[in-house]
């Protein structure tokens, strides 16, 4: 066999045992036990909850499929295998397109553990059920996110177009995504043939946005901004900041010191973090590691760059 054929087989065969590994923390996961599930499905959950949609109306197909009330929490174990092996397999192919075999296989391995293993640290350090740090759209929100930005990357402005309208009804931060595209293709096209996609794909995030709120009316925002200042004041010498400080496995640390050595078109998806933390900050719980989940993407890379450069400069 070909030196590709063996990668891509053994890749396949990786992503497949962090699938089924996936299932032993999946199935500690009792969506009954998470009431926003069950009001995302009957159209009552709070905003942003309610509009993403996506995985939770996946995990209850998986779920009628399967038959019987009992098997809810393993309609979700199935869901998070599947996607955990989806995204460990796209994420490597798509470093791939930069990196060596060896480097994007860690990479994708630490994409994964930062997911699963920072998520039982943070549920362990603030004293929370597993549940209460994980949702359904998660996990499916790195994977839009790596899918994106291979289309993007790619050129394949038809695959990007698709790819964000669905995106966008598993969780609306997709959409910081929007300027790396519009800066990529400003570096290669110019500014002028930029803008157009950026407008068309602001419009379909538009048109997604406008349907969900058509389709679940009048539904009242979980709105965050004060509960974070709060929080701000709190955290800093407190357990929480923990979470914060070993963030990717602390990789982003060294992300600055690897910066300059990625690749220009991930070193553009950075362009993203404005635009994600005034979001982040507006609607979500700054603590909450997994809120920072899809910039793990282009974090990780740069963090493995950045010790690489520490260890060749000290020997």
């Amino acid at each position: 066999m070909s030196t590709d054929r063996d990668a891509r087989i053994t890749m396949v065969v990786v992503a497949l045992l962090f699938g089924i590994l996936s299932c032993s923390f999946a199935l500690k996961i009792s969506i009954e036990e998470w009431p926003t599930f069950d009001q995302v499905i009957k159209g009552k959950a709070l905003l942003p909850f309610q509009h993403r949609v996506l995985a939770p109306w996946m995990i209850e197909g998986i779920h009628r499929a399967i038959g019987g009330q009992e098997s809810l929490p393993l309609s979700a174990a199935i869901f998070y295998a599947l996607t955990l092996t989806v995204l460990f397999y796209c994420y490597y192919w798509f470093l791939r397109r930069y990196f060596d075999h060896l480097f994007s296989l860690l990479a994708a391995v630490l994409l994964l553990l930062s997911i699963l293993i920072g998520w039982l640290v943070f549920v362990n350090i603030n004293d929370l059920p597993l549940h209460g740090a994980r949702y359904p759209f998660d996990v499916t929100g790195v994977l839009f996110f790596v899918l994106l930005a291979h289309a993007a990357v790619k050129d394949r402005l038809g695959l990007w177009y698709f790819l964000l309208a669905i995106a966008t009804l598993n969780r609306e931060t997709i959409v910081v995504l929007v300027p790396f595209l519009g800066l990529l293709l400003w570096t290669r096209r110019g500014f002028k043939r930029a803008v157009p996609p950026v407008l068309i794909s602001l419009l379909i995030f538009g048109a997604v946005k406008g349907l969900l709120i058509y389709l679940y009316p009048g539904r009242p925002v979980d709105w965050k901004l004060f509960q974070n200042f709060y929080s701000f004041g709190e955290l800093y010498g407190s357990e929480t900041l923990l979470s914060l400080v070993f963030l990717y496995g602390g990789l982003w640390l060294f992300a600055p010191l690897g910066f300059r050595a990625l690749p220009r078109d991930i070193r553009l998806m950075f362009v993203s973090l404005p635009f994600a933390l005034v979001g982040l900050f507006l609607f979500g719980v700054v603590h909450e590691t997994r809120i920072y989940d899809e910039y793990a993407v282009f974090v990780i890379p740069a963090g493995l760059l950045g010790i690489n450069r520490l260890v060749r400069n000290g020997s």
